[in-house]
């Protein structure tokens, strides 16, 4: 051991004797003590470098041929890190580090057989007979002691150099910030389980973890809990239009909004993307549960504001009460993630509770989904053409290609039971692309020089491509563009006006002709008139069914006829099916007729004098 200034037996004796005296002062925080060391999570059995490589600098420094780093459980002594000794660990009332931990100072034994505190002790009086001893204490930040770093010899040392003291204090120290290192690491890490980096609300695992203990809980204690699964509208739009930073700055804010509704009996989380989760406890009944799902969904639509500006936001809600019979919260989750899709097909801003039904539909519409994504298209899509009548000269003009999914087992369906899947899944682009095709070979084949309508949803509609589409399937087919309309809704216009405007101007300089489908249902915004384009309006059936019982509707469908007459637009009524109808429509100024008074969806093939 280096020899430096020496601290002589006496001053030795009288340094344990202060230690001594602090050991009543500290029997108190052995609690404190025994909870930081739970906190560090420090393992046993894992070797680890950091800690090999302080023992075996020690022991090389202080020429000592043992060497250990101690940690003071309840009732043994386990060694983190050691050199010169096989044994793992020993009881903590035969250990000496024991006594190291009960001061701030280093505990030195020049010779343990003239010590009455450690010459009885095995290691001293039988076995190995060490002789000598000197352990500093490993203090946590918050002055809690749980080991040591400790040296032994078979050989006394008389004397100690208030250099090697230091030094072995230095290199303690060194240890308590390695496992507070280790600590505030696993702190991290579980943070990143527990929390949600994004929105700092719970993180999918946590809240999935927490479920799964609200129905332990309730199926012991016989009570009532809950699942709310939440998704917000449109956020798929939000993103495309706005970018994906406000996309993130929007689920913060609304995340915000989330984080409100925690309470004792409320625990908010984050699924994914723009989908949460909250588990609700102790529900007294179903009435209970819809009273605070309404206020949820209140609470959740109101403004959001980002930056400086306000966003309207809402949102659907899936609710379901359990527990669940097989006790799982994975069989909760997926009836609350049923129950909102549920609310996601009834529209924005909607609330479902459920019920068996609402499973079966959910399934139902899972596998159209695979069947979807499966199906080939050239065998199981077709159209059908719906005719558009002049009302002056009674002679069809066109027709609109109507299109159907003729399932392989369940036989024709409408497109009110795929195309919502069809815009989930993303094959919108695709089945669109291919009734694009389609009707315009077909309208090519046709004598009379009719028109071809033709559907574009929304997000069609966005995709940069689309005249391009156009422009392709006009070429492919050789049909003149004149003969080809697009019809778009005013959902596609709400979106992007600028890039509305632009595509409108390229079909309408391609000659293709432009028209607003189910004009009167929705925004209705005159704007959209002054600044945009259009052929033709098509005014929607709900008008039409209302034309004979309801003055007010055959006014607004008069000032809508003279107000396309004086822009110079086509107005087309929709859902003509009674003769009477014919006759009003007319009467007030529309132009085109459309319903089964004229005609239903036929084939191609079908007996069609005009096709």
């Amino acid at each position: 051991m280096a020899r430096l200034t020496t601290l002589s037996n006496k001053q030795v004796m009288n340094n344990l004797c202060d230690a001594s005296n602090k050991t009543k002062l500290l029997a108190s925080d052995e609690d404190l003590r025994l909870s930081a060391l739970r906190d560090l999570n420090v393992s046993a059995s894992l070797h680890e470098e950091r800690f090999d490589r302080i023992v075996r600098l020690a022991a090389t420094h202080f020429h000592m041929p043992v060497c250990k780093i101690s940690i003071i459980d309840h009732d043994r002594n386990w060694y983190k890190a050691s050199i010169g000794t096989e044994e793992e660990e020993c009881a903590r009332s035969s250990s000496i580090c024991n006594y190291a931990i009960r001061s701030d100072e280093p505990l030195i034994v020049p010779d343990l057989s003239c010590d009455p505190r450690f010459s009885a002790l095995p290691q001293v009086a039988g076995g190995q007979k060490f002789r000598f001893y000197a352990g500093a204490p490993v203090i946590l930040d918050n002055g809690a002691r749980v080991g040591s770093l400790c040296l032994m010899d078979v050989i006394p040392h008389p004397h100690i150099s208030r250099e090697d003291i230091q030094f072995l204090v230095d290199l303690s120290g060194i240890v308590s910030r390695e496992l507070m290192s280790q600590q505030n690491s696993a702190q991290k890490i579980q943070e990143l389980i527990d929390y949600d980096p994004l929105t700092r609300l719970h993180s999918r695992m946590f809240i999935q973890g927490k479920m799964q203990a609200a129905i332990v809980e309730a199926k012991k204690a016989n009570t009532r809990m809950a699942a709310i699964c939440i998704d917000i509208d449109d956020f798929t739009e939000i993103n495309d239009i706005h970018g994906h930073f406000f996309g993130d700055q929007f689920i913060q804010a609304f995340s915000a909004r989330i984080a409100d509704l925690a309470a004792p009996n409320i625990i908010p989380g984050r699924l994914s993307g723009d989908k949460f989760l909250l588990i609700v406890t102790d529900i007294r009944s179903q009435a209970e549960l819809e009273k605070i799902s309404s206020s949820i969904l209140n609470h959740l639509s109101k403004q959001l504001q980002i930056e400086d500006a306000l966003f309207q936001s809402s949102c659907c809600i899936g609710v379901v009460m359990g527990p669940p019979e097989d006790g799982k919260a994975i069989t909760l989750q997926k009836y609350a993630d049923c129950a909102l899709q549920e609310a996601k097909v009834n529209g924005k801003n909607s609330i479902r509770h459920f019920t068996k039904r609402h499973y079966q539909a959910a399934m139902t519409r899972k596998q159209l989904t695979e069947d979807l994504k499966s199906a080939n298209l050239d065998q199981e899509l077709e159209l059908n053409y719906q005719p558009f009548m002049d009302l002056q000269t009674n002679k069809v003009v066109g027709y609109e290609a109507l299109l159907r999914w003729r399932h392989p087992s369940k036989g024709l369906l409408f497109p009110d039971v795929f195309i919502q899947i069809a815009e989930k899944t993303g094959m919108i682009g695709v089945i669109g692309e291919w009734v694009l095709n389609r009707a315009c070979k077909d309208a090519a084949l046709w004598q009379d020089n009719q028109f071809v309508s033709v559907n574009l949803s929304p997000s069609q509609f966005r995709n940069q491509n689309i005249v391009e589409q156009i422009k392709r399937a006009l070429s492919i087919s050789g049909l003149d563009p004149q003969r080809l309309e697009v019809e778009i809704t005013e959902n596609a216009l709400i979106s992007d006006f600028e890039m509305v405007n632009s595509r409108l101007r390229d079909l309408s300089t391609l000659g293709v002709s432009i028209a607003l489908d189910d004009f009167g249902i929705g925004y209705s915004s005159l704007s959209y008139l002054a600044a945009l384009k259009f052929d033709k309006i098509k005014i929607d059936k709900f008008f039409i069914d209302r034309i004979d019982t309801d003055s007010k509707i055959r006014k607004i469908i008069l000032m809508i006829a003279r107000l396309a007459k004086s822009i110079d637009t086509t107005i087309v009524a929709e859902g003509v099916e009674k003769s009477f109808q014919h006759d009003i429509i007319k009467e007030l100024g529309c132009k085109v007729g459309q319903g089964y008074l004229y005609g239903k969806p036929m084939p191609l093939n079908s007996n069609k004098e005009s096709i």
